[in-house]
């Protein structure tokens, strides 16, 4: 096997766990509003963001990363790759400076249901995380169908 089979089988894998991972998060989240903000649920949350959708989201960076490197000038040409990368860096950016803080927030606030903007904030998590499974599936058809 050459690198580059290796890589796309990595970048691929990581892909599903990725999206696999967020998905499960955004039902596990929607179930514990729904339940009260259970604390179990928003506990699972949490754990499902820090050990699959981090480092996933890692790894797959990585891989794209270097299967970019290695393929050299034949996808400097592309638009497509370029797209992917801005929408995938949008994406980072929003996961790393507002959803997942903010998850971990909603986790540690839950058990004490002091504040009165839980509700706003939890509800207002839910549609940016979905916003954001909503631009990573456009994504994957880009990716999928690219030219």
């Amino acid at each position: 096997m050459t690198a580059m089979v290796t890589l796309k089988f990595i970048h691929l894998l990581s892909v599903a766990i990725f999206l696999g991972s967020l998905a499960c998060m955004h039902v596990v989240k929607i179930r514990s509003d729904r339940s009260n903000y259970d604390v179990r649920l928003l506990g699972a949350c949490h754990q499902i963001d820090s050990m699959l959708v981090g480092p996933s989201a890692g790894v797959l960076t990585l891989s794209g990363a270097a299967m970019w490197y290695l393929a050299g000038d034949m996808l400097s040409s592309q638009r497509w790759i370029y797209i992917l990368t801005v929408g995938w860096l949008i994406c980072a950016g929003v996961g790393i400076g507002y959803l997942s803080p903010t998850l971990k927030w909603l986790a540690s606030e839950s058990s004490k249901n002091a504040s009165q903007a839980y509700p706003t904030i939890s509800r207002r998590w839910n549609r940016i995380n979905g916003i954001v499974f909503a631009g990573l599936i456009v994504l994957l058809g880009v990716a999928v169908q690219r030219p």
